[in-house]
């Protein structure tokens, strides 16, 4: 007997868990996606994602990376206000790649997991935008954190996050651990509605929080300096809290801004001192 397709919704994405059910939902529901769901239902989030970020971004940051990309509705209301940099695109569904692409508005588009994004370019885009990811049954904090490695120093993002989510995934705590170490400048907050109002309605709005902050120099180094260092020293790593991946290194790591190396990280691996503070200046 043949499996009852999902219904496609919203609220059924927000249920989703694994990323090998978010291939198979969104590959089902790419080619009614913009007509089926955007346009009927008033979806107008990426398009008020997309007219704050020409706003606020100067054309000569990019390339820009757009995160989560799906049908390519970011891409397009990019485009139609005047963005004239260079954009690519990153999302798990090649269903929802394949509709992007025939829009024609992305240079480079990848289908990638963004829980393990190890296959994008590093250290390239000077701009990050998303609408429509960081949502309920999709990604939260910790995803975000690794994004940033895709960025260059200085880069400007724009990241729209589901109210709710926000604050079950605890991303205020998150932004603030960030903040405070230096790996983004302070954020400037906006809200926005994710669906156009209907007249007459009576219905609860759905609001989403847009973060608009540079990721600092020191970003790609600390996130390369984890990256080295994590796999040898899980038994010795507190999170604070689980919800962020900015951890604290107890005895491996940094200390004091990330300054210094503790004795038993130079005892183990000496080979790589040199070239851990060659990406921290130091």
């Amino acid at each position: 007997m043949s499996k009852e397709p999902p219904e496609h919704s919203s609220d059924t994405a927000y249920q989703l868990e694994t990323p090998q059910q978010h291939r198979d939902f969104y590959d089902n529901w790419a080619q009614t996606y913009d007509s089926g769901f955007a346009q009927s239902k008033g979806y107008e989030y990426p398009q008020r994602i997309a007219e704050y970020f020409v706003t606020q971004v100067s054309q000569d940051q990019g390339p820009v990376m757009d995160i989560g990309c799906g049908t390519g509705l970011v891409g397009e209301s990019l485009r139609q206000n005047g963005w004239n940099s260079r954009l690519d695109g990153v999302d798990i569904s090649e269903g929802m790649l394949e509709v992007a692409r025939a829009k024609g508005v992305y240079g480079r588009l990848f289908k990638e997991d963004l829980t393990n994004s190890d296959n994008l370019p590093k250290s390239f885009y000077g701009g990050l935008i998303s609408a429509g990811t960081f949502t309920h049954g999709h990604l939260g904090p910790e995803v975000l954190l690794s994004v940033f490695a895709l960025a260059r120093a200085e880069a400007h993002a724009v990241i729209g996050i589901n109210a709710q989510h926000f604050g079950n995934q605890n991303f205020e705590q998150a932004f603030w651990e960030w903040e405070n170490n230096k790996i983004i400048s302070q954020p400037k907050w906006t809200e926005t509605e994710i669906y156009q109002a209907s007249e007459g309605s009576e219905t609860e709005k759905k609001m989403a929080n847009i973060a608009d902050f540079r990721i600092l120099v020191e970003t790609l180094s600390k996130i390369e300096f984890l990256n080295l260092f994590l796999p040898y020293y899980e038994s010795y790593i507190s999170f604070m809290n689980n919800s962020s991946s900015q951890v604290i290194l107890e005895v491996s790591g940094w200390k004091n801004e990330w300054g210094l190396f503790s004795k038993p990280c130079r005892r183990k691996f000496p080979e790589q001192i040199p070239k851990v503070q060659s990406l921290v200046g130091r």
